[in-house]
């Protein structure tokens, strides 16, 4: 707001509208957003551009090629987003691909541009990073992914800074993925498999890192349970009906794990409370 004092009221009143105090947020309790990634993803294609994302239109015209993110006939099974990286030449695709998260592992190719991708020439490998995390910031979209975007983007960078692997995350702005009201909206790719994340706070990005790190980085197919699973909208590489019982079941074992380790707590403050009780009735009148 150029020529005017902004008051931590004025910022406190945004993040109840548009930010992470918005009453939506209280979506991942009702779980809404389980499934909400409504396809059953095998390919998603990144086209890299230099041009800032407060810069984009709200179609992403100037910055994804003509025909790109067209929709296909038949079942969709492919997605195409543009994200921001100012290093890569402006149009180079990654191509992240996954059929069946069970069986096989990711593959991830770069291609010079998204004609050499469609025209199926060989691509290369992307050997650059091991991790990959996409962060919705479309700024001219959504006020929601305009404000919650670039604060989980700075988030996830000092994170993975602090880690020391730096060097092997790739951290990126992405355009519209869908999905407005699960702002933040958070992708993470692995050489083993893609997460994507909603209703994702500041609070939550330390978990979501460094249980991605903790993954390995090798290209073995994985079931095992993510990071923060009730954050979860989907997986790639199912059906969506595999992804919400995938997810579901994960769930529940997060639930679980919580009961047993806040099981002694809960009887050790009981206890505490018991003997306070007991001290205080048994005091001299």
């Amino acid at each position: 707001m150029k020529g005017k004092k902004v008051h931590m009221t004025d910022i406190e009143d945004l993040d109840k509208k548009i930010g992470f105090s918005r009453p939506e947020m209280c979506g991942c309790a009702t779980g809404d957003h389980i499934g909400s990634l409504d396809i059953h993803l095998k390919v998603h294609v990144f086209v890299a551009t230099r041009i800032s994302f407060d810069q984009w239109k709200p179609d992403s015209s100037n910055v994804l090629p003509k025909g790109g993110g067209k929709k296909e006939e038949g079942p969709k099974e492919k997605k195409e987003n543009c994200f921001y990286a100012p290093d890569l030449p402006e149009g180079t695709v990654w191509v992240f691909e996954q059929n069946d998260l069970r069986k096989t592992a990711m593959s991830v190719l770069q291609f010079p541009s998204l004609e050499a991708f469609h025209a199926k020439t060989q691509g290369s490998p992307v050997t650059r990073y091991d991790y990959f995390v996409f962060v919705c910031c479309h700024t001219q979209k959504d006020d929601r992914c305009a404000y919650c975007g670039p604060i989980l983007l700075k988030a996830l960078t000092d994170v993975a800074a602090a880690s020391g692997k730096a060097s092997r995350v790739g951290i990126f702005a992405v355009n519209h993925i869908g999905g407005h009201k699960y702002a933040g909206n958070v992708l993470m790719y692995t050489r083993r498999r893609a997460m994507w994340y909603g209703y994702v706070c500041p609070k939550d990005v330390p978990l979501l890192m460094n249980g991605m790190l903790g993954e390995e980085s090798s290209a073995i197919a994985t079931t095992a349970p993510p990071p923060l699973p009730h954050l979860l909208r989907g997986l790639m590489g199912l059906p969506v009906s595999q992804q919400v019982a995938e997810i579901t079941l994960w769930k529940t074992q997060q639930a679980q794990q919580q009961s047993r380790e806040l099981g002694p707590i809960v009887l050790t403050v009981a206890r505490m409370l018991f003997w306070t009780t007991v001290v205080f009735l048994c005091r001299p009148k």
